[in-house]
């Protein structure tokens, strides 16, 4: 944060202003990737103070809405869609860019690919080497997504043709992770395929790379799938061994996946209320595992608010409150993100209010949506002087 703030700090021309905040943009990007959303939120207020270059406000918006996607609900503004941002320019690219990742967000997958693609060309003829692979990668994790489905040997095919373009530029650390990303999608092919001996050899590649040249978040996940692969090949030594080299402390993406693994060498059962986030893949691995391992489960649904959301309504376990919250509305977004995870004020703001530029006015508009849907939850909602969280639980259906 210290270096993303100096940046806006500083007094320089139009043009190298217009360099400096580029780097802030990847800065603020890699936080992202990294887990370090409550840093991310602090870099994108700075950014709605911090400069009047007029590449300034496009960036806060591309960077909010990236963030509002990785927390899990963009909403419906499209405001950031349609910034007056230069042709053939990085931020043309990553703009194309940031709209396939919310289409994939909205299931979109066919538009999502396009615009990767767009973003793969134009990052193409700026020699953004990096960054045009990236968006390959992205358009065909679309095409394994999607309704296409991409079956795992034609998936496969698809990333070893990428990988000899990255290979060109193998150089380059940024494309090196590419190819890092490239190895860790091969191992899930694999694992796809049973053939889990290949798909350990894959992702023991991408940790190769990833402890030298990548965020250490990744390499974390990628010690820890090789460590989940171990065990599905009842080798658990090795897969202690590669736990490991998890050294402790982790960012939030990693403490979650981290107690999946110990979990399966005799280690408590993961809650994930605990976590602040709870990686999808890694969700859906530990779910399956331990419905197979439960004879019984069943949730206490006397202890449960119920949100239908065919119809919005939601009631409290003793019938005792009812009202309706249609899915689409702010204050259901709000309630889903709590449902998610425990945030900040700040992380928040940027979630459901991305292309809004008054603080102040924010900031009063968010205590009065907390305070409404508080009452309606009887007070659920509540503040332990840092994050928000719900005291409650809320099924859906």
């Amino acid at each position: 944060m210290n270096r993303v703030r100096s940046k806006l700090e500083s007094k320089t021309n139009p043009v190298t202003r217009g360099q400096e905040l580029r780097a802030v943009y990847y800065s603020l990007v890699e936080m992202i990737v990294q887990g370090r959303y409550e840093d991310t939120a602090r870099g994108i207020n700075e950014l709605r103070k911090g400069t009047t270059h007029p590449d300034a406000e496009s960036i806060r918006r591309l960077v909010a809405v990236r963030l509002a996607i990785k927390r899990g609900d963009p909403g419906e503004d499209t405001s950031w869609i349609t910034l007056p941002i230069p042709e053939n320019s990085w931020l043309e690219a990553e703009r194309s860019l940031v709209r396939g990742h919310w289409e994939y967000h909205l299931k979109n997958f066919k538009s999502g690919i396009t615009h990767f693609r767009k973003a793969e060309q134009v990052f193409g003829r700026l020699r953004m080497y990096d960054r045009e692979y990236v968006s390959s990668f992205n358009a065909i994790i679309g095409e394994v997504s999607g309704p296409t489905q991409l079956a795992p040997l034609k998936q496969l095919d698809a990333l070893r043709e990428l990988e000899g373009k990255v290979r060109l530029h193998i150089d380059d650390r940024k494309c090196l992770q590419v190819q890092a990303m490239i190895h860790r999608q091969k191992a899930h092919a694999f694992e796809d395929l049973n053939r889990l001996h290949a798909s350990l050899e894959e992702i023991s590649k991408a940790i190769a790379i990833f402890e030298v040249f990548g965020p250490t978040s990744d390499y974390h996940l990628a010690l820890l799938h090789a460590a989940d692969i171990s065990l599905d090949l009842n080798d658990s030594f090795r897969g202690r061994s590669f736990m490991e080299y998890v050294i402790e402390p982790v960012d939030a993406r990693i403490e979650f996946p981290l107690a999946y693994v110990r979990w399966r060498l005799g280690g408590p059962l993961p809650d994930q209320k605990r976590f602040a986030v709870v990686p999808g893949g890694w969700k859906e691995k530990f779910e399956k595992l331990e419905q197979s391992q439960t004879t019984n489960i069943t949730a206490s649904d006397q202890q449960l608010w119920d949100w239908n959301f065919s119809t919005g309504r939601i009631e409290s376990p003793d019938g005792s409150s009812r009202f309706v919250l249609k899915p689409s509305s702010l204050e259901a977004r709000l309630l889903k993100l709590l449902m998610q995870e425990r945030s900040s004020k700040q992380l928040l703001i940027e979630a459901l209010w991305p292309s809004q530029g008054e603080t102040q006015l924010l900031d009063n508009r968010f205590h009065r949506m907390i305070s409404r849907l508080n009452r309606k939850l009887k007070g659920g909602i509540e503040f332990d002087g840092k994050h928000y969280h719900l005291r409650i639980r809320v099924k859906t259906r």
